[in-house]
């Protein structure tokens, strides 16, 4: 018997490898399938950086790209800006991805959008919101990867009434802008408890209106550059 219960126990921990190789190789063809054919005839990486999958990636840095090619400032905002200074990462329950530019820039964006720069570069317009002066939320523009799955992030391009001065943090193997001492700026948006993991936004009102542009911090950190933009909200 005993021959018999060693192959019992051999047999065992072969079909328990395989089991994890096969979970490991449907994890990876999860990310795989992720990206659409146009990045991946770039050679996209088809793993995920902790939190964030290969379409988001592929998002920000393609997003960022094309903003920098246009001349427009922007920075890493609001609970995306909150996980990578608190954890390094996307924060996991986040659906979307949040990066700000200035309201004197937008009239380079309607450049892109009426040339369909975006689209050109696989990405997918989902809304464009010109509420400047009409509504809280003022001018927006959400996007995402073509072709990805509806589950996937997808980023929210804001433009606000004013702009911090800006430095740069290591994400995902690149530099990206985030406003200047970020710990206080975060504060500002989340309270001075923003290192507690907790399912708090920040108020779109202050951080779009006038809130935010008259804080303590964009007191001290406002780049003089830029114009400040009061809105009656």
């Amino acid at each position: 018997m005993e021959p018999y219960f060693t192959l019992l126990i051999i047999n065992t921990v072969v079909l328990g490898i395989l089991l994890v190789l096969a979970v490991w190789a449907l994890l990876m063809l999860t990310d795989i399938c992720e990206i659409p054919k146009f990045y991946r005839s770039q050679k996209i990486s088809g793993t995920s950086i902790g939190n964030a999958k290969p379409s988001d990636q592929i998002l920000l840095r393609s997003t960022s790209d094309l903003l920098k090619e246009a001349d427009v400032a922007h920075y890493l905002d609001c609970g995306t800006l909150l996980g990578i200074i608190r954890g390094q990462d996307i924060i996991a329950t986040d659906k979307d991805l949040d990066v700000t530019c200035h309201l004197d820039d937008w009239p380079k964006i309607e450049r892109l959008l009426k040339e369909k720069i975006f689209q050109a570069n696989g990405l997918q317009i989902k809304r464009v919101r010109r509420w400047w002066g009409r509504h809280p939320a003022g001018n927006m523009i959400s996007m995402r990867v073509a072709g990805v799955s509806k589950k996937a992030r997808y980023l929210d391009l804001y433009f606000n009434p004013w702009m911090p001065r800006l430095q740069e943090v290591d994400f995902i193997g690149r530099k990206f802008a985030v406003p200047e001492n970020p710990e206080v700026y975060i504060a500002e948006l989340y309270g001075a408890d923003w290192r507690v993991p907790q399912n708090k936004h920040a108020s779109e009102k202050f951080h779009r209106g006038n809130g935010l542009m008259y804080s303590s911090y964009a007191q001290e950190f406002a780049d003089l550059n830029y114009r400040k933009l009061p809105s009656k909200f």
